[in-house]
């Protein structure tokens, strides 16, 4: 992993860039399994806007090279797997291996952990943070958080993400 992190969360958390370069590799454990590298590069901008709010961008790319593929034989893999379904997933993920996911609390939040996974990933977000500070001498004054709290944040947020067996279907 190689990460340049250029962001300062004491000064001001609101501002800076965050640059991460992972390689995984997934080394197969049986000969019908593949053997891959992984490569993702996560860029993530962080600019203050108005008086306390941020706005983030963040671009990831992920990629998977494989070395070695596992079994492609369709026929083999629908014998060892009770729905076709699986089968052809299997059949791809021997073939391209698989890169970052998309969906879980980090990437398509709106969707499950793992919903998507392919061998490339390409995924996009912007969000607005709008930070309120009790400690500036503002209070928050709401129905439900009368002096329960002394920060709070909220994110308003817009992702992308598309996953695929070959770079030119990204």
């Amino acid at each position: 992993m190689a990460r340049i992190d250029y962001t300062d969360d004491y000064r001001d958390p609101r501002k800076g860039i965050r640059n991460i370069l992972y390689l995984d590799k997934q080394t197969a454990s049986s000969s019908s399994e593949p053997s891959f590298d992984v490569i993702t590069n996560d860029l993530q901008v962080y600019i203050p806007f108005l008086e306390k709010s941020t706005l983030v961008f963040n671009l990831t790319f992920s990629n998977a090279y494989v070395q070695k593929e596992g079994e492609t034989d369709l026929e083999v893999l629908i014998q060892e797997s009770p729905t076709l379904e699986l089968a052809i997933n299997t059949m791809n993920f021997n073939k391209h291996g698989t890169s970052l996911f998309l969906g879980g609390p980090d990437r398509l939040r709106s969707y499950p952990q793992q919903r998507f996974q392919g061998a490339h990933t390409l995924y996009f977000a912007t969000e607005f943070r709008w930070n309120f500070s009790a400690s500036d001498g503002d209070k928050i004054d709401l129905f439900f958080m009368q002096d329960l709290i002394d920060e709070m944040q909220v994110a308003l947020f817009f992702e992308q993400g598309s996953v695929s067996e070959t770079k030119s279907e990204l």
